[in-house]
């Protein structure tokens, strides 16, 4: 069964952080690290949630992170979670079209090289405009 985690930006520090997200409703998000027993507020447009898989090197892959796979010619590509299919999906709107199911890797072949809020130009654009994100949701919802 795959481990449901999330990683988000301190809000304070800029800090990654990982654990269980939490939204109260203030509407201040929140990750509980189960190990230190601490709530930390994140920036909500930083949250992401663990797929279950580790790339080659052993490294959590999470919504967001910015990967390469040896099948896909080494382009870079952005991990989300796509609501039509219900699948972790890998996709790149700005160098091709399509989309590889994250689901249908081992890790093996896959390598983190950045994510979205650290290294958009990874991608040829930046992807924090809600406009470049085209029919694909992200999901933060536990």
């Amino acid at each position: 069964m795959k481990e449901i985690k999330f990683r988000g930006k301190r809000k304070d520090t800029g800090e990654w952080v990982y654990g269980y997200y939490y939204k109260k409703p203030s509407g201040k998000n929140y990750i509980y690290n189960s190990q230190t027993r601490l709530y930390r507020e994140v920036d909500p447009t930083t949250v992401g949630q663990y797929t279950g898989l580790k790339d080659k090197h052993g490294r959590e892959i999470y919504t967001d992170d910015i990967i390469r796979i040896g099948e896909m010619g080494g382009e870079a590509g952005r991990v989300i979670f796509d609501t039509a299919c219900l699948a972790y999906m890998v996709v790149n709107e700005h160098q091709w079209t399509g989309a590889y199911r994250l689901g249908d890797f081992d890790g093996s072949d896959i390598t983190i090289v950045g994510n979205i809020h650290e290294n958009p130009k990874l991608l040829d654009v930046d992807m924090s405009n809600e406009c470049t994100k085209g029919v694909y949701m992200q999901s933060v919802t536990p």
